[in-house]
């Protein structure tokens, strides 16, 4: 990695700071300029190139009279941070990617443009863009176990409809076996998906959980029709709550809505149990 000052090519070195104590990456300053004659001339062409790999964000710092910086990218999700925000009117953000233009006067800065001793820390004045990734693999496995409280609550309310309608004794040791089966959903899916990706970490813990609880209800229920629909039922749940943590921008009204029809189910069916009675 180099940087090409006119003819001349001058190879980056780590600047050691506080900052390199974390990433040795974060300072990089370039070789002695040999002909320092090359720093009077009105006009200086520079260039380099640089390879990212799993970088969190590119910053620079406006130190020329008049700086201008042209970005693009393929990332989806990009923060512009620092002092100084893109135009506007040149912005662009898409699901193929972002462009963005900036340009930082010295009027505009809060140091000067020359300095001849005590240089200060322009760390602070730098700007451009942090990539971010708005829902990775830990990312779902935590949002879905937000959800653990909604899927136990509602599978034990389906075991408890049926219990009621159909005059069915479940034990409470029943209920203990089948939530602690729901929890091992969570288990499952954290420890597969440190291993492969979240979509088929997802599939094994869900279609382990919902088999393994629907043959259970089947000796608890004594009949077919029941258990079929509780693995139904825990499968469009799975279902719900996978298609909630997708989202990004509607994951609160879609789950809002969703949590409204299971409300209005779970009211319609019990609509004629005789409370009074159970």
């Amino acid at each position: 990695m180099f940087i090409k000052l006119n003819d001349a090519n001058y190879s980056f070195e780590t600047n050691f700071s506080e900052n390199s104590r974390k990433d040795p990456l974060d300072e990089l300053e370039s070789g002695f300029i040999k002909n320092l004659d090359t720093t009077k001339k009105n006009n200086i062409t520079f260039n380099f190139d640089m390879t990212f790999n799993g970088s969190r964000e590119i910053k620079l710092i406006p130190i020329g009279k008049t700086t201008t910086m042209h970005m693009k990218s393929n990332w989806a999700d990009p923060s512009f941070i620092g002092n100084y925000l893109p135009k506007d009117e040149t912005k662009e953000i898409n699901k193929e990617g972002f462009k963005a233009d900036w340009k930082v006067l010295h009027i505009n800065r809060a140091f000067s443009q020359v300095y001849l001793n005590n240089i200060p820390n322009l760390n602070q004045f730098a700007f451009g863009t942090k990539f971010m990734v708005m829902v990775d693999e830990y990312q779902k496995s935590e949002r879905s176990a937000k959800y653990g409280f909604l899927v136990i609550a509602l599978t034990f309310l389906i075991f408890f409809l049926i219990q009621t309608m159909s005059k069915i004794n479940i034990h409470p040791f029943q209920y203990l076996m089948i939530g602690l089966a729901l929890t091992m959903f969570y288990t499952l899916l954290v420890s597969i998906s440190e291993h492969s990706n979240f979509l088929k970490a997802y599939l094994i813990a869900g279609i382990s959980v919902v088999a393994l609880i629907t043959l259970y209800s089947k000796s608890i229920l004594k009949t077919l029709k029941f258990p079929l629909l509780i693995g139904a039922s825990l499968t469009a749940l799975y279902t719900f709550i996978y298609v909630i943590i997708q989202l990004e921008n509607y994951a609160l009204l879609v789950g809002s809505v969703g949590l409204f029809l299971i409300l209005a189910i779970v009211m319609f069916v019990s609509r004629k149990i005789d409370w009074n009675n159970v």
